[in-house]
């Protein structure tokens, strides 16, 4: 029986794989044990991509099991497998699972597998997995890794789980001499191994998630320098390794050497570099765009946007990584918003809203998307790393919470808590929200169900006029998607007259809504959203004389107000009313219809005392007044 149910088990597990690698439902046998340490020793060249050597998993058995399962290429060939450095005969492939059976492992039992294989890694996988190419501007061959998301298992034995970090990891490259091979951590040696090739020996003693292993192979020149960071006497090495060939440095020196004020920027945004006790550096490669491995950045390029999103996944994903494929929001959204900050902090404001303007256009391409990836779409690679909403629509709602938080001093706080909380961990987007709103007091759940979770964006419908000492605004909003009623949110406006300008932070709770500010000077022009903080799409802004008055409408007294509410309307209405209690989260807490009658009592005794907005529909009209119950008789 038990041979039988480990069986079962096993095909079970599989077929729920498909459907798991996103979100929480994982395979039941990734928690049989945690990894603790990856050591890789391979074979590899510049020109193709055959690996040959060996992957050593320390691991720790959680669950009583006598069989370990790997994820593993099975086109690779496995010459041997070594458990506790003894022969283990008992091994099989179901599909892409490695099998290893052996003897019954009990709990905190301490594994030491070493499987020795060989192969060409050729995949048909979204990145590839390991890619070699020839870059033709700068003749010369290169070959790569990059096993994000799910990669890892063509090129070295492992468990594809985002939140089972390795302890640590060595990655040792046995190449041809002449050429540099780059990696994790910090290269401990090189070792002459006979036959005309090296071994370069990389080691990282910081945690690290499967996919962030990687490796570069090319004819390299290094080009390091040190970054030293105020308040401190040591020093970051800043390790490049780019192509030998004559003026490759000299073109790309100035955008690498701007990698410290990179460096210094986050540093002091976020909290010092994770990994400050290694390295941080870049290997270059014919790769399309780059890739963040863990302390040395694989990159095709030094563009300034490129150098400062790969550097900020040091902070915001790899050293705190996203716990599930469907957050890959708290990794791509937040190093999108980083290029902004680049912009913002270290070159002009014109360019920083350049960079926000864009993003906005291409999350608005996107009128049924979400940021957060849908459990259906959690194993799907192209929308995980959807460009328009992983990654722009991912910065543009980050700076939207920036705005919402109003206090950039909390804002860092809250992102340099959360990465503390979170430090060599995994985090999901709530375990953000839930630290964003310990540090600032705020409740973001509407931000996020509507941002967030949410579809889409809204559209703006306003119309304006300024009478006496008034300005009276209304706001209409339609949704992009119709999954959503409307985005209750704030916004800004400007009023704009001779000689005179102010802004003016308001708040959208209802659909449309009326809006009457007092003003001292009259309002000849109106701007919404004029520092563009809003995804949004504004589509008419009028000065219509038409605008309803509150105060010409109806009248609202006491108020404050803490027995019977009395609401007299100024002509008895020539149809039927609604009117509306609703509390400042958008809830109704009270709602009555008025049949053609001027005055109306509204009994509020189970209205706890506070601030409400009383809604009156009048046509497509909603008018709004705040009113306030107190708890004095």
């Amino acid at each position: 029986m038990k041979s039988y149910f480990l069986v079962a088990f096993l095909i079970l597990s599989f077929s729920e794989f498909a459907h798991s690698q996103g979100y929480s439902l994982a395979p039941a046998w990734f928690k049989t044990y945690d990894v603790k340490f990856y050591s890789i020793n391979l074979n590899v060249s510049d020109t193709n991509t055959v690996v040959s050597g060996n992957t050593l998993v320390k691991l720790e058995i959680k669950e009583p099991t006598d069989s370990i399962v790997f994820q593993f290429n099975p086109d690779l060939v496995i010459d041997s497998i070594l458990i506790n450095k003894k022969n283990v005969k008992s091994f099989h492939y179901q599909s892409d699972l490695l099998i290893i059976k052996d003897i019954l492992y009990s709990v905190n039992s301490s594994l030491d597998i070493k499987v020795f294989y060989n192969g060409n890694v050729s995949t048909n996988t979204f990145f590839s997995s390991v890619s070699n190419e020839y870059d033709n501007y700068w003749n010369i061959p290169a070959t790569w890794s990059l096993s994000e998301s799910f990669g890892a298992k063509y090129w070295f034995p492992c468990k594809q789980q985002l939140t089972d970090k390795a302890d640590s990891c060595w990655v040792f490259l046995t190449i041809p001499k002449g050429r540099k091979a780059g990696s994790v951590g910090v290269l401990t040696d090189t070792v002459d191994v006979g036959n005309n090739r090296v071994q370069y020996q990389w080691k990282t003693k910081y945690p690290i998630v499967y996919y962030l292993i990687s490796f570069t192979v090319a004819d390299y020149n290094d080009y390091s320098f040190y970054t030293k960071f105020e308040g401190r006497n040591d020093s970051l090495l800043v390790q490049n390794y780019l192509y030998n060939r004559p003026g490759y440095l000299e073109i790309n020196k100035n955008e690498i050497d701007k990698t410290s004020d990179f460096l210094k920027l986050y540093s002091k945004l976020f909290g010092l570099y994770p990994f400050y006790n290694e390295k941080y550096g870049h290997c270059v490669a014919p790769i399309s765009g780059g890739m963040e491995h863990q302390t040395m950045t694989t990159l095709a390029n030094f563009s300034y946007t490129l150098v400062a999103h790969e550097l900020a996944h040091q902070w915001f994903g790899d050293n705190t990584t996203c716990a599930t494929w469907q957050d890959i929001w708290v990794n791509e959204g937040f190093a999108s918003y980083c290029e902004y900050l680049a912009y913002e902090f270290l070159a002009s404001k014109a360019e920083a809203d350049s960079w926000m303007r864009s993003a906005q256009m291409r999350a608005l391409k996107e009128p049924e998307g979400s940021v957060f990836v849908p459990a259906s779409e959690s194993a799907n690679e192209y929308r995980i790393f959807s460009s328009n909403l992983s990654y722009k629509k991912g910065a543009v709602i980050l700076h939207m919470l920036r705005k919402q938080i109003n206090n950039d001093t909390l804002f860092f706080r809250s992102l340099r808590s959360y990465l503390s909380e979170f430090r060599y961990a995994s985090a999901t987007a709530e375990d953000f929200k839930k630290v964003v709103e310990k540090e600032t007091g705020i409740d973001l759940g509407l931000f996020f169900n509507q941002w967030y979770y949410g579809k889409g964006y809204p559209q703006f419908d306003l119309s304006w006029k300024f009478s006496n000492d008034s300005l009276f605004l209304n706001v209409n909003q339609t949704p992009s998607s119709q999954s959503i009623a409307f985005f209750n949110t704030p916004f800004e406006i400007k009023a704009i007259g001779l000689n005179y300008d102010t802004t003016l932070r308001l708040h959208q709770i209802t659909n449309p809504q009326l809006f009457k500010i007092k003003l001292n000077k009259t309002i000849s022009q109106v701007e919404f959203d004029p520092d563009n903080w809003l995804l949004k799409v504004v589509q008419n802004i009028n000065n219509l004389p038409e605008i309803p008055s509150v105060d010409d409408y109806f009248e609202v007294k006491p108020n404050p107000f803490n027995g019977d509410l009395y609401i007299i309307f100024k002509e008895i209405p020539a149809k039927d009313e609604k009117i509306q209690i609703v509390g400042l989260n958008g809830s109704v807490v009270s709602e009555i219809l008025i049949r053609k009658k001027k005055e109306t009592i509204i009994n509020t005794a189970s209205l706890k005392p506070g601030i409400y907005l009383l809604v009156v529909r009048h046509g497509q009209e909603k008018l709004v007044r705040k009113i306030v119950k107190t708890n004095i008789y």
